[in-house]
């Protein structure tokens, strides 16, 4: 919502469209770094499913 002001107080304009753009490839980019870094531990807790007998 933050991002999108910019288009609710002017026109459409470059300045916009680039801040936005700007915003939703950060984003796509933090979504995806996410996903990267929570892998191993994502492989490790699904690495054997069985049980532990604790």
């Amino acid at each position: 919502m933050f991002r999108a002001l910019p288009f609710v107080y002017a026109a459409m304009s470059v300045s916009g469209a680039v801040t936005l753009l700007t915003s939703v490839a950060v984003g796509f980019a933090g979504v995806l770094g996410a996903g990267a870094l929570s892998r191993p531990l994502l492989r490790s807790v699904t690495a054997d499913p069985a049980p532990r007998p604790d």
